[in-house]
């Protein structure tokens, strides 16, 4: 089973014929721009762009983002994850968005706020784009050339008016007119603006997977399926552990977990890179199964 989503680019302007170098390359760097996003978010999955019949005289060009899994056997499974295109067009939608927010010109501020990331541009107006989008735009040099290519592409050619994306539903989702075409054909170099680090603080439950009772080696941990080793700083549960409080292998402690991560370029995510308990809040013995003979 596969998963297609259906978009339209339009070109608008006094015009019943459009350049064929405008169309082409405007829709090579559009095919650049979604196969970029799919690689880095969605790699388990291959997307085909397939143009519809175009309609006589029109430069309403109707696509079809097909999404299918890698994997052979999971293409006959009928509960495939059917949002791979609708999340993929956001994002790509999105890079769009954020060039035509920007219009060529450095942020004046990013600020990182969650999953969202706040943008200042140099009008000093905020607008809120996910961390995917601008992580995507600030390291992604191929998504970059694709769009100075299509608004190059654009901006060369005085018949086109309006260059527009449409969802499913024929309703606009980018729309930018030709005015600003030559602003956004180019973007400015940023500055190193993605940290090199990052804290996180979370309140969660860790299962003890093997107990060290020196208080400056680092005890192991199961947190969310994977084993970590983490050093716990709370000097009050080694007060417990000193008059004899008893751990076992199994038993979760409710804790204050620090989690450090460092900004991998390569895939462009923030990869985990050690932990640290600062409070432990309750243990709770595992829960112990009873042999009844029958």
């Amino acid at each position: 089973m596969t998963d297609v989503y259906n978009m339209t680019i339009r070109f608008e302007g006094e015009l019943n014929q459009v350049n064929a170098n405008t169309f082409i390359n405007s829709l090579t760097s559009f095919v650049t721009v979604v196969q970029e996003v799919n690689q880095a978010h969605f790699r388990d999955h291959n997307v085909d762009i397939r143009i519809n019949a175009l309609s006589k005289g029109s430069f309403q060009v109707e696509l079809d983002l097909v999404s299918y899994s890698q994997d052979a056997i999971s293409r006959f499974i009928d509960n495939v994850d059917l949002r791979v295109t609708t999340n993929l067009t956001k994002i790509v939608v999105g890079l769009y968005e954020l060039r035509g927010f920007l219009k060529g010109r450095k942020p004046k501020e990013v600020n990182f706020i969650e999953n969202r990331t706040e943008i200042v541009n140099h009008e000093d107006s905020k607008e809120l784009f996910s961390n995917k989008v601008f992580g995507l735009y600030n390291s992604n040099l191929n998504i970059n050339e694709a769009l100075n290519n299509n608004f190059e592409a654009l901006n060369s050619d005085s018949s086109i008016a309006v260059f527009e994306i449409l969802d499913k539903d024929n309703s606009s989702i980018f729309k930018v007119d030709k005015q600003f075409f030559g602003e956004l054909t180019s973007q400015e170099k940023f500055d190193k603006l993605l940290p090199e680090e990052k804290l996180i603080r979370v309140r969660t439950s860790v299962h003890i997977f093997k107990i060290i009772f020196d208080d400056k080696s680092k005890w192991d941990f199961i947190y969310r399926g994977n084993k970590i080793n983490a050093k716990i700083l709370d000097e009050m549960f080694y007060d417990k552990v000193d008059k004899g409080e008893k751990f076992s292998k199994g038993d979760s402690l409710e804790v204050d977990l620090e989690i450090t991560q460092y900004f991998e370029e390569s895939v462009n995510v923030f990869l985990n890179r050690s932990y640290t308990i600062t409070k432990v809040h309750q243990h709770r013995p595992r829960e112990t199964q009873l042999n009844l003979k029958l």
